[in-house]
């Protein structure tokens, strides 16, 4: 490395994005960090590279917080982004007490680089690039090599990537060892909650409905039943498909529930008090949207 420099405490300066990579410390380990830090000052200097933060990132923070001045020193490595990216994972990953979880996570992020950069050199060597290209990295590669340098199964680093792609927000949870990594899974495969429309006031003027539809029940077990078959064909299969298939199966239950919530009764019929007539269908009750409709015909009148 590099002579050694201060950096004051009030400077500003980013973080590159390789170290963005690699989650903070947990809270009780940054908590020890900081006290040793305020006990001994920083014992190793923080790395820069063209003024980012490359490595260090929790001990300049510490200092921040401590309203210390943090050494710092220039990297001097290979910049060559595979060969610097090999050095903070190296440095992040020999000495971090990550959880499994947020191994996975690194291991995601990481995947997610090795198949940008085989893209990149695929790239190079199809249009006649004078620089050396070594030979193009399949995803599924990408993810094996990665989840053998985190020290995790394929599995699980498969399964963040697939959090990190369809939920960000849970992703991020993982990444700060407040979730794990299964059950960021599981809170993705959980249907999303359905708000329900209002019970109505006076079940007692409503009798007809309930009596006629007693076997809603059995309706709303089949409905489950092609909600869990479906959920285990796109589980299966889902790759095979062509991608607006679950689009269109998301969007056929989103209508079916749209359906069900205009056969939900929420007031009696204005028309006959909850007998039974021609405006309600002979079952003494209206849904919510026909009220809503009743409502604005009256207010242009």
């Amino acid at each position: 490395m590099t002579t050694a420099f201060s950096l004051t405490w009030d400077s500003k300066p980013e973080v590159h994005e390789f170290a963005a990579d690699f989650p903070m410390m947990l809270d009780g380990d940054y908590a020890e960090l900081r006290d040793d830090i305020k006990a001994h000052g920083v014992r190793e200097p923080v790395v820069l590279h063209d003024g980012k933060i490359l490595d260090g990132r929790n001990r300049w923070r510490a200092t921040q917080e401590l309203g210390m001045d943090c050494p710092a020193v220039n990297y001097d490595g290979p910049v060559e982004h595979e060969a610097m990216y090999g050095w903070v994972r190296s440095h992040n990953l020999t000495r971090r007490h990550l959880t499994p979880s947020q191994r996975a996570a690194v291991a995601a992020r990481m995947a997610d680089r090795y198949a940008g950069w085989a893209a990149e050199r695929a790239a190079a060597t199809r249009f006649g690039s004078e620089v050396e290209a070594k030979p193009a990295e399949p995803a599924r590669g990408a993810v094996g090599r990665a989840a053998a340098e985190v020290g995790v199964s394929r599995a699980s680093a498969s399964k963040a990537r697939r959090v990190k792609e369809q939920a960000p927000e849970v992703f991020a949870k993982v990444e700060a060892g407040e979730l794990t990594i299964n059950a960021a899974v599981k809170a993705l495969d959980e249907p999303p909650a359905v708000e329900l429309p209002a019970e109505p006031s006076n079940y007692g003027d409503m009798q007809p409905a309930f009596e006629a539809g007693h076997d809603l029940a059995e309706v709303a077990e089949q409905v489950a039943s092609l909600a869990r078959k479906a959920k285990q064909i796109l589980k299966r299969y889902g790759r095979f498909l062509r991608q607006t298939t679950p689009h269109k199966v998301q969007t056929d239950f989103s209508n079916l529930v749209g359906n069900l919530n205009d056969l939900v009764p929420f007031a009696p019929c204005p028309e006959c008090g909850g007998k039974g007539c021609n405006y309600c269908g002979v079952v003494g009750w209206v849904p919510e949207s026909r009220m809503k409709q009743r409502a604005e015909l009256e207010a242009k009148r």
